[in-house]
């Protein structure tokens, strides 16, 4: 990761829904779909989509490191609540009621960065702190950071050659164990 050879987006995401997975009883995740899912390819002014960054960063751990058991769930998310019940239906429709709102909230703000903070693995301060402290957060367990890689990849991402290259690693889409190539 430190070679260089995977370029970290400043990250900012924009949440699209708080959804129940299909488990029995269900985790409640937090999505971050790419919006729309599909680029404008054609058009080099045209606007990147919102959360482009994950699914460009995915797409370039998934070319790095291939092996035969890498899988993708799905669309990105993060796991707020591991078996959820409610004691009613009407308490559930509640809860994503709230929901709801706390997602129209956000999203009124607008693309938010993944991490404003500057801190180390250790929750220790960064000696070099800059604007652009998102990046990728290795875990060794769910409770446990191991390494940091900040961004390497800055903004503005709307120069000719940087949009091409972002657009490029978008155009590829991966699913469970199989890469296929669009032309799109």
């Amino acid at each position: 990761m430190r070679s260089g050879k995977i370029l970290i987006p400043h990250i900012s995401v924009l949440p699209t829904a708080v959804v129940a997975n299909p488990d029995n009883p269900p985790e409640l995740e937090i999505r971050f779909d790419m919006e729309p899912w599909v680029p404008n390819f054609d058009d080099p002014k045209a606007p990147l989509p919102v959360n482009w960054q994950l699914r460009f960063l995915h797409n370039q751990l998934f070319k790095q490191f291939n092996f035969p058991s890498r899988f993708c769930p799905g669309a990105f998310h993060s796991t707020i609540l591991r078996k959820a019940e409610f004691r009613s239906p009407v308490h559930r429709a509640k809860y994503f009621e709230k929901c709801d709102k706390a997602i129209k909230k956000w999203r009124k703000a607008g693309p938010q960065p993944l991490n404003d903070g500057a801190w180390d693995t250790d929750g220790s301060p960064l000696l070099d702190p800059d604007n652009y402290n998102s990046g990728i957060w290795l875990f060794l367990d769910r409770e446990n950071i191991t390494h940091f890689f900040p961004p390497n990849f800055l903004p503005p991402y709307d120069t000719p050659d940087k949009k091409k290259f972002i657009l490029d690693v978008l155009r590829e889409e991966w699913y469970v164990h199989i890469h296929l190539k669009k032309d799109l």
